[in-house]
């Protein structure tokens, strides 16, 4: 098997490591009347279209994995687990009152539309560089997909005191219980920058706030996927060594564990985790 190249944006300066998850997501999703994803990976991604029609034929798409061009049914299953992991945090969140989510470089995610799509009074607001919110807003107008839509607000996740601004921009009620979602976002800032973002989604998170996130183990080096995005010019570099690092860290940036799966506690390569912060 080849090794993986990530599929190229149709507009400058969007994150190939984005594209590359709504691809796995598009795959996912491939067929399903109801899915997003392949509607918006059409008109995101050089060649989108061809790509979903060799998936949808079993020998072009059995080629297209053998050379590394489009990610194998292991791989897409592990996404969806991860995906209904999250959705299913999300809606705990909403289910315990929270009515305002902020999904930190959301990238080409659907997890705010369909939060939205259920509830289209409550305040989504999705974070991440300018180039990457303006591909997916010129998506969602291409694809024909109907608003509601969230509200987006450009920030470097790597300056940890623009979020704060970024979401003043959306209206946001700071006093208020929040959802934070960070899904395969920490791993991409430096650990310094990492640590300072869970620390500043401590300070803001009102009362009874949560953030659902995602943390890897172990070496990059051994890691395909990091390989990939490396070689992409956006390389992975937040990586505990271990479960109790990760929980050190977790105890300077004021969070305890609500709920886990994978490594915490357990070992593996990484976690899905609930997040919230100390009173």
């Amino acid at each position: 098997m080849s090794w993986p190249v990530l599929p190229t944006p149709l507009r400058p300066g969007v994150s190939r490591t984005a594209l590359a998850s709504l691809q796995t997501h598009a795959l996912l999703e491939l067929g399903r009347p109801d899915g997003l994803a392949p509607a918006l990976y059409e008109v995101a991604a050089a060649g989108g279209r061809q790509q979903l029609a060799r998936a949808a034929d079993p020998d072009a798409y059995r080629t297209a994995v053998r050379a590394g061009e489009l990610p194998g049914p292991g791989q897409v299953s592990r996404f969806g687990a991860r995906k209904r992991w999250m959705a299913a945090a999300a809606e705990h969140a909403l289910a315990a009152g929270i009515r305002q989510i902020a999904v930190l470089g959301a990238g080409f995610d659907t997890l705010g539309l369909r939060l939205l799509r259920g509830e289209p009074d409550h305040l989504v607001a999705e974070l991440d560089r300018p180039a990457t919110l303006a591909a997916k807003e010129h998506a969602l107008h291409a694809s024909a997909i109907a608003p509601p839509w969230p509200r987006f607000a450009a920030v470097d996740l790597a300056e940890p005191s623009a979020v704060a601004r970024a979401l003043e921009n959306v209206d946001w009620r700071a006093a208020d219980p929040a959802l934070f979602v960070a899904e395969v976002v920490l791993e991409y800032l430096a650990s310094e920058a990492a640590l300072a973002l869970l620390s500043s989604i401590g300070a803001l998170a009102g009362p009874a706030s949560r953030l659902a996130c995602t943390v890897r183990f172990g070496d990059v080096a051994d890691d395909r996927a990091a390989a990939a995005a490396a070689a992409a010019g956006e390389p992975m570099r937040f990586r505990p060594a271990t479960a109790a690092e990760l929980r050190q860290l977790l105890e300077r940036a004021g969070l305890d564990v609500l709920a886990a799966d994978g490594v915490i506690g357990t070992g593996g390569a990484s976690a899905l985790l609930v997040l919230e912060a100390r009173p």
